[in-house]
């Protein structure tokens, strides 16, 4: 592997520090086929930019290593969810940012616009530093290593519902803000199966009460199916 291969001519960062990445890069290589996808972001700059990402990665997303170094944001933008990634950075960067977390693994999960596939790919990935500058003690450079997760995982299904329930929320959330305290404990405890008779003895109110309050809540929600109640508890965290 040359280093060409590995790093761009226009990275950041002095002799001592690319030698060090080039060399574990290389240790990497040696095992590629038996490891995960790994990728090399450039952490000086403030974009997070991929300066390397192993052929397995490339193949992936259809890439080659040229590309994608060119690309700047517009490889979050492309293969990963915009939303996603605008918290998933923010998230990074305070991770980056507390020396406290120095040699600590960053987990998450994120979903992938690979190609040859129909929806997003769902990935456990994993980063940490592994180059600071010698002087200001700033991290340079951080690995990533990005594990596929089968669709019959049983945690997939549950990633799917979240992202969902999020995406209920999002078109949602006006509708749930126009409910008062009171009408949205009530709502918690309609999604939990209660009758009016017993949130009525619950709340000692009468069930004339409850039935009205019940009225109210589907009306502000444009809720026409039952079912309907459990979604907004669910995604407003009610149950």
């Amino acid at each position: 592997m040359d280093v060409i291969d590995i790093l761009p001519e226009n990275f950041v960062g002095d002799v001592a520090t690319k030698q060090l990445i080039e060399a574990k890069v290389k240790a990497f290589a040696m095992l590629s086929e038996d490891l995960p996808v790994y990728i090399i972001h450039e952490l000086s700059s403030g974009n997070n930019g991929v300066v390397y990402m192993s052929p397995k990665g490339l193949e992936s997303l259809g890439i080659s290593l040229e590309a994608v170094r060119n690309m700047g944001a517009e490889y979050y933008a492309l293969f990963f969810n915009p939303e996603d990634t605008v918290n998933y950075l923010a998230n990074w960067n305070r991770f980056i940012a507390d020396p406290g977390n120095k040699g600590v693994w960053f987990t998450f999960f994120q979903q992938v616009n690979i190609r040859n596939t129909v929806k997003p790919v769902w990935f456990l990935s994993a980063s940490t530093i592994i180059a600071y500058d010698e002087l200001t003690h700033l991290p340079l450079c951080s690995l990533t290593l990005a594990l596929r997760m089968h669709q019959y995982m049983p945690i997939v299904p549950k990633l799917e519902r979240l992202v969902s329930e999020h995406t209920f929320l999002k078109e949602n959330l006006d509708l749930y803000t126009t409910l008062t305290k009171r009408e949205r404990e009530l709502l918690r405890l309609m999604a939990l199966g209660m009758t009016p008779k017993e949130i009525a003895a619950q709340l000692t109110t009468s069930e004339k009460t409850v039935r009205t309050h019940r009225r109210n809540i589907k009306r502000k929600l444009q809720i026409k199916k039952e079912v309907n109640l459990v979604y907004f508890a669910q995604a407003f965290n009610l149950v």
